[in-house]
């Protein structure tokens, strides 16, 4: 595959780490664009090579290809070159903890409003595939928006709670609410998930009379 060892790690950590967003091929390009550029904004190595803008967002092409088309050859792969010395497994928590919380859909509308992609939009909308993106239009503005994405995402509650997914709706329980969640509890959820107005991640907790509560 044209993928090198560093990018094959990292989704195989994805895979093993978090199966929803390694499963959904938007969320799983979203979790690579948003480490490498969390290791740039932390001045560690990078790698943006092959990042060109799709309609969905920035996208790493030479892995779309591999996973959308030679899925199983992919996975061997992966998992065959796997070597966590490659990359900051501290860093990639943080990131699985945002792509494990929000939706594809609000993934994708993140991206929009940053200025790598934005300064591509034409041709990306111009039916031009693979727009290579510019390293150096990831902007001063970007930064700043991808750092309070990630410190928004990067607290106890993800990091040791329980996430729960119901449509595009993600609840965050801590572990003692887990031990009491039942099926009226999960019913709730369930309907709550239809609900635009509440904007992921969602905290959820039980009082002590076990009524469920949205914080």
């Amino acid at each position: 595959m044209n993928i090198n060892k560093r990018k094959q790690t990292l989704c195989n950590w994805l895979k093993l780490n978090s199966t929803e967003p390694y499963e959904h091929s938007i969320k799983l390009q979203k979790f690579l664009f948003l480490y490498e550029t969390l290791s740039k904004i932390d001045d560690d190595d990078f790698d943006y090579s092959d990042l060109c803008g799709y309609r969905h967002g920035p996208v790493f092409s030479n892995v779309w290809k591999e996973y959308s088309h030679n899925r199983n050859d992919f996975e061997k792969e992966i998992a065959a070159n796997y070597d966590i010395s490659l990359i900051d497994e501290g860093r990639a928590l943080k990131v699985k903890n945002i792509v494990a919380t929000l939706s594809a859909y609000e993934l994708s509308n993140f991206t929009h409003t940053l200025d790598i992609w934005k300064k591509e939009k034409d041709a990306i909308y111009s039916n031009n595939y693979n727009v290579p993106l510019k390293v150096e239009n990831l902007s001063d503005a970007d930064i700043e928006k991808v750092k309070m994405l990630a410190s928004n995402m990067d607290n106890d509650l993800i990091r040791n709670g329980n996430i729960l997914n119901y449509g595009d709706k993600y609840f965050i329980l801590s572990n003692d609410d887990l031990e009491r969640f039942n099926e009226i509890h999960e019913s709730i959820l369930i309907s709550l998930a239809n609900n635009e107005e509440l904007a992921n991640p969602i905290y959820v907790t039980i009082n002590d009379e076990g009524v469920l509560e949205i914080d």
